[in-house]
C-alpha cells in the first residue's frame, strides 16, 4: 500500500484516471500550478498508436491561450492548408480552414500524448503506470492494487464507456448510435488538403499524415448494407486491398459530467465521430475548462460549487452539437443544398470560420 508514511492512505489535490491526450493535459496545467497531482494509467507502458490526429485550428488557438504554441509546432506533424468538401455527385469546393491562416495539423497520437505527458512529470505531477483501479466511493477514495488514495478531485480521463462514470454511480444512459465507423489507412499520393465526402448512406473523408500516407474513415448509416470498402472503389479506384475497422456503434456515457467532484473529461464525458477534427479539441478543451475552474477553486476556496461549475462550462461547450447534426444531416439529404453553403462559405472565410464544423459532418454521439 502506498501511503504517507504513517500508514494512512495517500491523499493529493487530483487523482487523475487516465493518462490520454485530456488526462496528460490536465495534469500538466494543474501540476504546474502547485497542485499535488496523480495520475493513474492501466497500462504499463505508451501504446503503439498508429493513430494519428487531424487537430483543427481551435486546437491551435489552446496552445496559444497556455503559451505552448512553440513547443507544439516542434513536434513532428504534417500540415494541411485547404480542406475539400463535395456532395453527392458536385464536384469538390476547397477553402482554407481558417481566415487568420491558421493551418490544420496531422500529429501522430502518441507524439501528442508522450509531449503532454512529459510536461505534466516536469511539473511534478506523479504517475503510476500499470495500475488497475478496483472501487472509488462518493468521498474520491479511490482503492487500487497498488493501495488506497484520496483526493479533492477526481478526473476521469479514461474514455468513452468510463470506468469512473460507472463505478461512482453516474447516472448512466446508453445508446446505439445510428451510425458506425470505420477506419483504414492507404498509400495515397500526398496532398495539402484534407478532403469529405458526403452520400446518401453517409459519409466519409481522408486526412493525408505524410507525403505518401494517408488516413481514411467513414461514417455509413446503420441500415447500409454495402461494405466500406465498395464506396472507396467507387470514389477512388485502384485501393482495392484495404484493411477496414469498425467502432462499435454503442456507447454507455454519463447524463452529467460531474458529481461530488468527480469530473469527467474528453470521451469519458461525451464522445463525438472520430477524426473530424473537433473531436480531440472537444476533449482538450473540457480538459483546459477543469483545470482552470480546479486551480481557481483551490486558490479562492468554494468546493461545493465545482460540480456547478463545470457543469455550466462544459454544456455550454458542447451544446451547439445537436444543430451542427441537424444540419450535416440535411446537407446529406439535400446534397445540392450542402454544396451552395460551401460555395457560401469559400466566399465569405470568415463566416466559414464559424460554421465549418457543420460542413465536416461533426455529430454528438454522446447525447
Amino acid at each position: 500500500m502506498v501511503t504517507n508514511g504513517n500508514g494512512h492512505m495517500k491523499k493529493y489535490d487530483v487523482i487523475v484516471i487516465g493518462s490520454g491526450p485530456a488526462g496528460n493535459l490536465f495534469a500538466s496545467l494543474t501540476a504546474a500550478a502547485r497542485l499535488s497531482v496523480l495520475v493513474i494509467e492501466k497500462d504499463s507502458a505508451a501504446k503503439p498508436y498508429s493513430q494519428r490526429l487531424c487537430l483543427s485550428p481551435d486546437c491551435l488557438h489552446l496552445w496559444e491561450r497556455q503559451k505552448l504554441f512553440a513547443e507544439f509546432t516542434a513536434l513532428p506533424h504534417t500540415r494541411l492548408k485547404n480542406i475539400s468538401f463535395s456532395f453527392g455527385s458536385n464536384p469538390p469546393i476547397d477553402f482554407p480552414p481558417s481566415p487568420d491562416g491558421k493551418e490544420i495539423y496531422s500529429i501522430d497520437k502518441e507524439v501528442l500524448n508522450g509531449w503532454l505527458r512529459e510536461r505534466a512529470i516536469a511539473a511534478g505531477a506523479e504517475y503510476l503506470p500499470g495500475i488497475r483501479c478496483q472501487e472509488v466511493d462518493f468521498a474520491r477514495r479511490l482503492n487500487t492494487d497498488a493501495g488506497e488514495f484520496h483526493s479533492k478531485v477526481l478526473v476521469g480521463a479514461d474514455g468513452r464507456n468510463s470506468w469512473v462514470a460507472r463505478m461512482a454511480n453516474f447516472p448512466l444512459r446508453k445508446i446505439r448510435h445510428p451510425k458506425t465507423a470505420w477506419l483504414s489507412s492507404s498509400q495515397l499520393p500526398g496532398s495539402d488538403s484534407a478532403h469529405f465526402k458526403f452520400f446518401k448512406e453517409g459519409y466519409f473523408g481522408f486526412m493525408p499524415t505524410s507525403g505518401s500516407h494517408t488516413d481514411l474513415f467513414m461514417m455509413l448509416k446503420k441500415d447500409c448494407t454495402h461494405a466500406p470498402q465498395k464506396f472507396m472503389n467507387d470514389f477512388f479506384p485502384g485501393n482495392d486491398h484495404l484493411s477496414w475497422h469498425s467502432l462499435p456503434p454503442a456507447i454507455t456515457y454519463a447524463a452529467t459530467p460531474a458529481k461530488n467532484n468527480i469530473l469527467l473529461i474528453g470521451d469519458a464525458a461525451k464522445t463525438v465521430e472520430p477524426l473530424t477534427g473537433h473531436g480531440i479539441y472537444l476533449a482538450l478543451k473540457s480538459a483546459e475548462i477543469a483545470a482552470n475552474l480546479v486551480i481557481e477553486t483551490q486558490l479562492k476556496g468554494g468546493w461545493n460549487y465545482l460540480d456547478d461549475r463545470y457543469i455550466y462550462q462544459h454544456n455550454e461547450l458542447y451544446g451547439y452539437l445537436s444543430q451542427r447534426n441537424r444540419i450535416a444531416n440535411f446537407f446529406i439529404k439535400y446534397p445540392r443544398c450542402g454544396t451552395l453553403a460551401v460555395k457560401y462559405a469559400a466566399r465569405y472565410p470568415r463566416i466559414a470560420q464559424n460554421y465549418l464544423p457543420y460542413f465536416s459532418g461533426l455529430e454528438n454521439i454522446g447525447g
